[in-house]
């Protein structure tokens, strides 16, 4: 049974991810915390009364909770206890936000296959550049990231689910178009794998710009 299978009045223990956390003053002056326990099935608000600037630290973690169902215009609504609250461990993001369909290893292979289509060694070198600059090879760091909050592939893995999927597009496209010879392959997967790259790049790129031979008088 879910945590939030309980009746209206009960306490009960749980563990889900705290987003929204947000502190504010009460009619009486007293601080109180609201935000949301987040899982697949549900997205539940809840409210931490007498609260203490400690909140803040669980905004956007997965943590164990103790409180009451307290149902507010009869919708559902949890009153957690401050003291119960602890960071979970051995958990991961996935278990309570929607992930990609295809698993990290899945994208990883895709990825390097479609980076290694790039032929023309210009092209190659920008992307294979870039891709470690953000990714050190395309390791862990960029999977978890979505490729918008709201409009597509707002989900864990979006990022590269999305690059993915236009890459695979991208190889459809070349096989059956009449107008092959006039596409540069190089050219259109490298414009895939990139035009989404900058969302994931938390400064600037460091770009090298290529030194131009001064014109012979």
């Amino acid at each position: 049974m879910a945590f939030y299978d309980i009746d209206n009045g009960q306490t009960t223990q749980g563990t889900a991810l705290f987003q929204e956390v947000d502190l504010r003053a009460g009619s009486s002056g007293k601080p109180y915390a609201s935000g949301f326990l987040t899982t697949k099935a549900k997205r539940i608000p809840f409210k931490v009364w007498d609260a203490s600037e400690n909140m803040r630290h669980f905004n956007n973690k997965i943590v164990t909770f103790s409180g009451k169902r307290n149902d507010y215009q009869d919708n559902l609504q949890f009153v957690l206890d401050e003291k119960n609250l602890k960071l979970a461990a051995d958990q991961t993001l996935a278990n309570y936000l929607p992930s990609s369909y295809w698993d990290k290893n899945t994208l990883k292979e895709d990825m390097r296959y479609f980076i290694k289509k790039i032929t023309d060694p210009d092209y190659q070198k920008i992307v294979s550049d870039l891709y470690k600059q953000v990714a050190q090879d395309i390791v862990d760091p960029l999977f978890d990231m979505p490729a918008a909050i709201r409009m597509h592939h707002a989900f864990i893995g979006g990022l590269y689910t999305h690059t993915l999927s236009m890459c695979f597009e991208a190889e459809g496209i070349l096989k059956n178009t009449i107008y092959q010879d006039q596409i540069n392959p190089s050219l259109l997967y490298a414009g895939v794998l990139l035009h989404d790259l900058g969302k994931a790049m938390p400064t600037p790129i460091a770009m090298t710009t290529p030194k131009v031979k001064p014109a012979s008088s």
